[in-house]
């Protein structure tokens, strides 16, 4: 335990954090900065715990800031290259079950998404944060779907952050849980006919033009 944590009793504070509104409210009701971390169960490593991602209140002089934070050193990068890993392996393994795609079709395609969603839901959870990084995960997901065949044609459900139900899952399952039923209710064949990309980006300038095209 960090030298400067201290308890948050239920019975003295419970009441007062569910009630409060917004960041400002719950800062009032524990009465000083704080922070919050969440724990992370490796698949990687069965029975690690990891670091997972912080989310901390803190009073400066014109506001209250509401921040996340997840630490950034050599073990943290270990423990992100160790799960991704495993998932890849587990997603490859999964994918190249063809006995299984042709006797279970169902199984194989739950095999899979899992797969797909185990990779993302680790990426959230370890993954740096800056601009962009939770698109990295999101972008992920809806490519390893099309290499899988099994293309998502689903549109994300008002009000939901795939990133942050990664973020607020402790474990795997309670993300693939939250997530799988809406993001794979609608599928498709992958377009199999699309052109190679190097005959439509024979070079770095058509790269660099259709990476800024908006």
């Amino acid at each position: 335990m960090d030298g400067n944590a201290f308890p948050v009793p239920r019975d003295t504070y419970g009441a007062k954090i569910e009630a409060a509104e917004g960041h400002v409210g719950l800062y009032n009701a524990v009465g000083r900065d704080f922070y919050l971390r969440l724990p992370c169960h490796s698949m990687a490593l069965p029975g690690t715990v990891l670091r997972g991602t912080e989310f901390k209140l803190h009073k400066k002089p014109l506001a209250i800031h509401f921040e996340t934070y997840t630490k950034n050193d050599e073990t943290q990068w270990r423990h992100l290259d160790d799960e991704l890993t495993a998932a890849w392996e587990s997603l490859s393994a999964a994918v190249l079950d063809l006995p299984m795609r042709a006797t279970d079709s169902s199984r194989y395609q739950q095999r899979v998404r899992e797969g797909i969603l185990r990779i993302s839901y680790y990426w959230f959870q370890l993954m740096p944060l800056s601009r962009g990084s939770a698109m990295v995960g999101l972008i992920s997901i809806l490519g390893l779907s099309m290499a899988a065949d099994m293309e998502t044609t689903t549109r994300i459900p008002k009000d939901v952050l795939v990133d942050w139900e990664g973020l607020f899952a402790t474990r795997f399952q309670d993300f693939y849980d939250a997530v799988a039923p809406w993001l794979f209710s609608s599928v498709r064949r992958s377009p199999w006919h699309l052109p190679v990309v190097r005959e439509v980006l024979p070079t770095t300038r058509h790269v660099l033009a259709a990476l800024s095209y908006t």
